[in-house]
């Protein structure tokens, strides 16, 4: 199920050289927390952690958004 999380990466991979951010719930019950923390960290990514399910952007949409217009807005 979650083989790809074990393949090796391309050097050309865009978030090898892109800043890129990660919403990660802690409730998850279909992604482990460690395994989200584990992704976000091998894309060097900047985590934002809240207190929901698998489906943030439903249950937090404000909490999301947030994250969204700081990444936005730290890329211009």
């Amino acid at each position: 199920m979650f083989s790809a999380v074990n393949e090796k990466a391309s050097a050309a991979e865009a978030w090898r050289r892109l800043p890129s951010w990660y919403v990660a719930g802690t409730k998850d019950a279909s992604i482990p927390r460690e395994l989200q923390l584990t992704m976000a960290e091998r894309a060097n990514s900047t985590v934002s952690k809240v207190k929901v399910g698998h489906l943030a952007m439903v249950s937090e949409p404000k909490k999301v958004a947030k994250v969204v217009g700081t990444a936005a807005s730290s890329t211009r």
